[in-house]
């Protein structure tokens, strides 16, 4: 078989099971922002998130839904400076600002220093090219749509 049917064979495959996850509740992550593999929702008829949650989001200026660990929440204080992300006066680990994304995409950083509102939500990846709260700023729980995720079965890139 060529390397093009092979590849083309492969990539339905993936549709195919992705699809049949969702129908099931899972989704297929296959970015770099967070763990590969496979997480499951949580269906929750009212959610509040909380720091250290995995969700999905879909927020107004992005097309694709976001997978993104919470970071910050009503009443903390976030600072996004050139030297990284600051969570109540604690800088965060690999959370360095970057010029361009892993595509090579040049980044707006999106500094700020605020407290955030009961409707705010800082998220970030677990990567730290992840594009996340960094570059589209704090989340408004109002606008967006904010699904709880857990993980099901993942596993580490090959670096």
């Amino acid at each position: 078989m060529n390397k093009t049917k092979s590849l083309f064979l492969s990539l339905i495959l993936v549709a195919v099971i992705s699809i049949i996850s969702y129908s099931f509740g899972f989704l297929y992550n296959n970015t770099a922002s967070m763990s590969l593999g496979f997480y499951k929702l949580d269906k929750l008829e009212k959610y509040t998130p909380k720091k250290e949650d995995i969700i999905v989001l879909k927020i107004p200026t992005i097309n694709n839904k976001l997978l993104k660990k919470v970071v910050a929440t009503n009443g903390d204080k976030v600072i996004v400076s050139p030297k990284g992300v600051y969570i109540n006066d604690i800088l965060l680990k690999n959370s360095d600002i970057f010029e361009f994304g892993s595509d090579g995409k040049p980044l707006q950083a999106n500094f700020m220093n605020k407290v955030l509102k009961e409707d705010e939500i800082f998220v970030m990846g677990e990567n730290n090219m992840s594009y996340d709260s960094r570059y589209f700023g704090v989340v408004n729980l109002k606008v967006s749509k904010i699904e709880k995720i857990s993980k099901f079965y993942t596993w580490e890139k090959n670096k």
